[in-house]
């Protein structure tokens, strides 16, 4: 059964990053009251509240935007989905509420390995941990920081065959007080980032994924559903 990484988006549900609601309706038509009989409506998305691609324009004026090619394959293509088995969550200081795993370059190789058969970083690198924290949406607990630490970020941006890194938690840095963004900008110099990927219940290893980003021209971020099929699941 292929696995959808976009969960379910509800009115009203929880945002992120001051953006208020991650989903708002609006009434355009309904049942023919001041315009043609159907129903629909205007649909209010921000995107760094549910699963979403970025560019290096998030992190950098002069950056490319989302859509700054027609290159397609970093977004369909063999992808690895990537397990941190039982990290050690460490405190954040002055919020107590708050945990922390930095993934470090050997415990990312070791879970590439486990995954793939090879330390070889794969050109689609998706990685969550296992167990996964969750909040009352399904989603990564926002307090429970998974992030790349300095040196994974930049080894795997560096990587020639590297496209696309993903992440379960609703961001790839964790930098708080600061201006600087240095996971995103070693990943997107190179590649592009989805973050808030549905990953608790897809096993690690190896799949073919699809999932295109709304084109939105000059945007630094879209919305994406990935679609992961495993092995033998696409006809042909």
């Amino acid at each position: 059964m292929p696995h959808v990484l976009c969960r379910p988006i509800a009115v009203g549900q929880r945002g992120y990053w001051a953006e208020g609601t991650a989903y708002e309706r609006q009434e355009i038509y309904r049942d023919g009251k001041g315009g043609p009989p159907v129903q629909y409506d205007a649909h209010i998305l921000r995107p760094h509240s549910i699963c979403h691609a970025e560019s290096m324009l998030h992190v950098d004026l002069a950056g490319r935007p989302l859509n700054a090619n027609a290159d397609l394959t970093p977004f369909l293509g063999e992808a690895a989905v990537v397990k941190i088995r039982n990290p050690a969550w460490e405190d954040v200081p002055g919020a107590p509420a708050k945990k922390i795993f930095r993934i470090s370059k050997s415990a990312l190789l070791g879970a590439i390995r486990e995954a793939t058969g090879s330390e070889a970083v794969p050109a689609r690198l998706l990685v969550s941990c296992d167990p996964m924290p969750l909040d009352a949406s399904g989603n990564h607990d926002p307090d429970h920081i998974l992030v790349l630490d300095y040196e994974a970020a930049a080894f795997v941006g560096a990587e020639p065959q590297f496209r696309l890194y993903g992440t379960s938690w609703i961001s790839s840095d964790f930098e708080p007080g600061s201006r600087e963004r240095p996971v995103h900008k070693s990943l997107l110099r190179n590649g592009y980032i989805f973050e808030m990927l549905d990953l608790a219940n897809v096993a690690s290893g190896v799949y073919f994924m699809v999932a295109l980003p709304i084109p939105l021209i000059g945007a630094s971020e879209a919305p994406v559903c990935p679609v992961l099929f495993a092995p033998g699941e696409l006809p042909g």
